[in-house]
C-alpha cells in the first residue's frame, strides 16, 4: 500500500475505462475509484464483494493495455 499522505494530485470515482481495439470498442470497466499522483502514476481502487468472471476479464485487460494493476479493497 502507498503512503498516499502529500502524494495525491486528484481523485475521482466511478470513472469509466473504455478498451477500444483496433478502433472497435469492446468493453468498458467502471472504475470504483481513480487516484492520480504528483508523480504522474495512477492507481484504480475497487470495493470489491464478489470477484466475478466479468470483473477477473476486465482487471486483466486493465493491467495488459494500461499497465496498471487494480487495488481491492
Amino acid at each position: 500500500m502507498r503512503d498516499w499522505v502529500g502524494t495525491v494530485e486528484f481523485f475521482k470515482s466511478q470513472v469509466p475505462i473504455k478498451f477500444i481495439i483496433h478502433g472497435v470498442k469492446v468493453c468498458t470497466y467502471i472504475a470504483d475509484f481513480v487516484v492520480w499522483y504528483k508523480d504522474g502514476s495512477a492507481s484504480i481502487i475497487d470495493a470489491k464483494g464478489v470477484r466475478t468472471r466479468e470483473y477477473v476479464t476486465k482487471r486483466k485487460l486493465v493491467k495488459a493495455y494500461y499497465g496498471i494493476d487494480i487495488i481491492e479493497k
